[in-house]
């Protein structure tokens, strides 16, 4: 293949990836669909949406799963395909291990959602969990670590490589959210499951710093789609 057909067939390529991207962070989305599907059972967490005991638990674990299947393939192919930096190999790795640790959660799911059910909390309430709970507890934990390295990666060298300003510009404010959003989870989680009776501003508190969360990684892959449409060739 001489230059000029391999950079035309890179470009078509990478013209698949913004869509992926984008459509990855609209399915990263679905909770959002919870108040008004059953508005009646909002558990903290946005990853207690697809516990068996939670209605449409079905529908989230299908947005999760297809959210971390566009990106692993936004990344795969992005690795394959785009000039390979040490940063960019980094960035599009922790955007894969991202993106496989959804999707194992996705599949995983969880028996039962521990901020709406006190059994559920306490080891053994309600009988052995399965192993598929606490594996879905674990790609949870893989899955917010790695994409806070991507988004970190990325953001750097879209700065270093040109890519659109709205990108470069929204990354530092997104991955400050999202940090610190994860820290606040990581601080109430714990308190909520040793509770017998979690406080309500606690609750709050917890899903709130969840949900700001997802939508910040949300709004991210949106915007890496964007960026991958418009990166200079």
């Amino acid at each position: 293949m001489d230059e000029r057909s391999r950079r035309a067939a890179v470009s078509r390529f990478v013209g698949v990836l913004p869509v992926a991207a984008v459509l990855a962070g609209l399915a990263m989305s679905t909770w959002a669909l919870a108040p008004v599907l059953a508005p009646h059972v909002q558990p903290a967490q946005v990853g207690e949406l697809v516990s068996k005991n939670v209605p449409f638990w079905w529908l989230h674990a299908a947005g999760t799963g297809a959210a971390g299947a566009l990106a692993t393939v936004v990344a795969l192919y992005a690795l394959v395909r785009l000039p390979v930096r040490p940063l960019s190999v980094a960035g599009w790795l922790a955007l894969a291990l991202f993106g496989l640790s959804a999707l194992l959660g996705a599949v995983a799911g969880k028996d039962c959602a521990e901020s709406l059910d006190t059994a559920c909390r306490r080891i053994g309430g309600v009988g052995p969990l399965t192993f598929s709970h606490y594996m879905h507890t674990a790609a949870e934990v893989f899955s917010v670590a790695a994409a806070g390295v991507a988004m970190l990666t990325l953001g750097v060298l879209a700065r270093q490589q040109g890519w659109s300003r709205a990108f470069t510009r929204a990354v530092p404010p997104l991955l400050v959210l999202y940090t610190a959003s994860a820290a606040a989870v990581s601080l109430l989680r714990p308190g909520m499951l040793a509770a017998t009776a979690p406080r309500w501003p606690d609750l709050v508190l917890l899903a709130a710093a969840d949900r700001a969360l997802h939508m910040s990684l949300a709004v991210w892959l949106i915007l890496l789609g964007y960026a991958l449409w418009t990166r200079p060739a």
